[in-house]
């Protein structure tokens, strides 16, 4: 699935795990179970998730935690800082409804790389949710600017929100979108 050398390069503070969901009828009460597995997995068997009032999981003794699912994948990362993370399965809906998430500076890529502008709005798409993971409500995804120069398979890039500066890496395999977004220090500067 995930590359885990490239996300210990860019975020080594961050650890990624997974697990596939089967997607048939009942998948809330299996995703609740698989979530349960998963922390359990990553954080002992006595680990217990909490969360606040906006959904964000509380952070558990002292590792910050953010979870996110899309079809048959759920996916936790632990970390030292907080953090967002996001998977999403590729649709068309992300491109037809672009207007109201893009900042207006983003257009200009998608304009100059047509072949790659679908992917480019689910990265951006993708991004903006992670981050969405570190703020909850106070986000309004068209003030967050990614400054993107390339689409490849995996990759980082800086993006900013509220004059702070965050490290975006993300992976793409299949048909998902994968982003982890932390506040960039210095040493992680692209």
């Amino acid at each position: 699935m995930i590359s885990q050398d490239h996300w210990e390069r860019y975020i080594p503070e961050l650890s990624i795990h997974y697990t596939a969901i089967d997607e048939r009828e009942g998948i809330r009460d299996r995703l609740e179970t698989a979530k349960v597995e998963l922390v359990r997995r990553v954080l002992g068997n006595q680990a217990e998730l909490y969360k606040d009032p906006n959904g964000k999981p509380l952070p558990v003794d002292h590792w910050h935690l953010s979870l996110s699912h899309s079809g048959s994948w759920l996916v936790l990362s632990k970390g030292s800082c907080n953090h967002g993370i996001d998977i999403q399965r590729k649709s068309a809906k992300i491109d037809r409804v672009a207007g109201k998430f893009m900042h207006p500076d983003e257009w200009s890529f998608a304009e100059t790389q047509p072949s790659l502008a679908s992917d480019y709005r689910w990265l951006l798409w993708c991004t903006k949710e992670a981050l969405f993971k570190i703020y909850g409500t106070q986000v309004t995804f068209k003030e967050i600017y990614c400054s993107v120069d390339q689409i490849l398979p995996k990759g980082s890039f800086i993006c900013t929100f509220k004059d702070v500066t965050y490290r975006a890496v993300y992976e793409y395999f299949d048909d998902y979108c994968l982003v982890a977004v932390v506040e960039a220090q210095p040493y992680l500067q692209p």
